[in-house]
């Protein structure tokens, strides 16, 4: 085995290990890619659909060109949020319309974010409904954008002016779930049906990777046959 072969297996034993054991803020921090930078100098660490599908699959290794922890980002600007060219480098293989594509299309995930779509990998289908009612503040059966973002900073308990963050164009999750114009509500269904295409587009990635692998290994045994042959005729 080569020394680039042990430091990838090296790599993926210790991301492995910040999957389970380390902070979410931790996990965040670790598999964001992105940085952006305002006019006043402020840093945010941003994440791709490619990242959240990282931090959430034990042994992937896809899109690591950046973000192995801090310091290591690709600084952005607020215009390069929305361009073509960040959309395209952070296409997920699969589905063009699996839900973390069509988030990717419309910006990328903050560290709030982060923990909404963690939340609803991590709890049982028949607990949606309980993660639904915790956002519905006003009990009338819809989220609106301001209940969302508000429950969420709590959640996340970020320092962050919920204000704030209702006015920040960077997420591609709200702008997603309420619109450009957040004025979308969000019901029980929809929190259902989000947990259900996020678990299938990290599913199907997952099978993907994996029956690739296994034609790797497949072809390789092939390689080996047909060598050994090779020397035996």
């Amino acid at each position: 085995m080569s020394a680039k072969e042990k430091g990838g297996e090296l790599d993926i034993e210790k991301e492995d290990k910040i999957r389970q054991f380390h902070p979410i803020d931790s996990l965040f921090d670790y598999f964001s890619s992105f940085q952006l930078v305002d006019s006043q100098g402020k840093k945010t660490t941003l994440m791709s659909g490619r990242n959240f599908y990282n931090a959430m699959t034990p042994g992937s290794s896809i899109g690591h060109a950046f973000g192995k922890g801090k310091g290591s980002y690709l600084s952005i600007s607020e215009e390069d949020i929305n361009a073509d060219w960040m959309a395209s480098q952070n296409q997920i293989p699969g589905r063009a319309d699996g839900l973390l594509n069509e988030i990717n299309k419309l910006g990328l995930l903050t560290y709030t974010d982060f923990n909404f779509l963690f939340l609803l990998m991590s709890t049982p289908r028949r607990y949606v409904d309980m993660i639904f009612h915790a956002f519905d503040v006003s009990a009338d059966g819809n989220v609106e954008a301001k209940e969302f973002i508000y429950i969420l900073a709590k959640i996340a308990n970020v320092k962050t002016d919920p204000e704030e963050l209702l006015k920040s164009k960077k997420s591609g999750l709200v702008k997603y779930l309420f619109g450009e114009d957040l004025s979308g509500e969000l019901t029980s269904e929809t929190f259902k049906n989000l947990q259900t295409r996020l678990i299938d587009d990290v599913l199907s990635l997952e099978f993907t990777r994996l029956d690739q692998l296994m034609n790797i290994q497949h072809l390789n045994i092939l390689v080996q046959v047909l060598q050994c042959r090779g020397e035996h005729e």
